[in-house]
């Protein structure tokens, strides 16, 4: 990892404050954000957490060999999620059209990531220097490639998926990387309410991965109406959570969060 002299020349400013980009454990960057006072990945490695939480944990190969595929990622960032999902496709390339749908607050740090976090223009992919800018339905960048097509939402996620959902912008989403800042920092992006949002834009076969494993956010889940189950965690987190429209939860999650006294959260809960 970089000292932290070099780190600390690593930052810029964006619409929300001062950003610190950082290098994890695998080489990869990440970025620390000061008004959230959190980091986007774990330092154990921003690449290999993406791989293992969103692109393993949604089963995006398997679902992109049977059919087209939307992916909806709550928290672009430095572009990691879209830039690690991408490299991978490319490597078996499944032959089936891939909608990457990422929801970003902060405008001038897609400005930021898609400058340092190039997406190589060989692939089938779109790559970030050929976005354009678009103010309906809802402010978004998109850009398209060999019927592949990639679109960031900017602004409150809250108020960009619903717009973009009943647009048309949004629907149908089969995996959802559940990324943003953590419930403690950002909880707006946990509640009740907002998984039922995700569940209205989503498939019947949906799958959520997300590295939280709260009691509270997994009551949530559960309350919005969504299967949950448990996962390894990546790094030093014990366990992770996946979850789905459809099956039944883990026997053994629904014991657990039968003994815990936590309730679900809920818009009310935030003030």
């Amino acid at each position: 990892m970089s000292d932290k002299n070099d780190q600390h020349k690593n930052t810029f400013t964006g619409d929300l404050g001062k950003y610190q980009i950082l290098e994890t454990e695998d080489g990869s960057k990440t970025l620390h954000s000061e008004a959230f006072n959190e980091a986007c990945h774990s330092l154990s490695g921003a690449v290999e957490e993406t791989l293992y939480n969103y692109v393993e944990g949604c089963e995006i190969l398997e679902k992109l060999i049977k059919n087209d595929l939307t992916c909806l990622e709550v928290g672009f960032g430095l572009g990691t999620g879209y830039k690690t999902t991408v490299e991978y496709l490319a490597q078996i390339k499944p032959t089936n059209k891939l909608t990457f749908i990422s929801t970003e607050l902060d405008a001038k740090l897609v400005e930021y990531a898609t400058i340092e976090n190039k997406i190589e223009k060989d692939l089938p992919y779109p790559d970030f220097s050929s976005m354009e800018l678009r103010r309906e339905p809802v402010e978004h960048y998109i850009a398209e490639k060999e019927s592949h097509k990639l679109i960031i939402l900017i602004g409150d996620a809250r108020q960009t998926v619903l717009k973009a959902y009943e647009s048309n912008l949004v629907a149908g989403v089969g995996a959802i990387y559940q990324d943003p800042f953590s419930p403690k920092k950002n909880p707006a992006l946990w509640t009740v309410e907002w998984f039922e949002l995700l569940a209205k834009v989503s498939s019947e076969d949906v799958t959520l991965s997300t590295y939280s494993s709260s009691n509270s956010i997994r009551k949530s889940l559960i309350q919005a109406g969504w299967k949950v189950f448990n996962r390894i965690g990546f790094g030093t987190k014990r366990t992770a959570t996946k979850a789905r429209l459809i099956g039944e939860s883990d026997e053994e999650v629904l014991l657990q969060l039968g003994r815990s006294p936590v309730k679900a959260l809920e818009d009310s809960d935030i003030k």
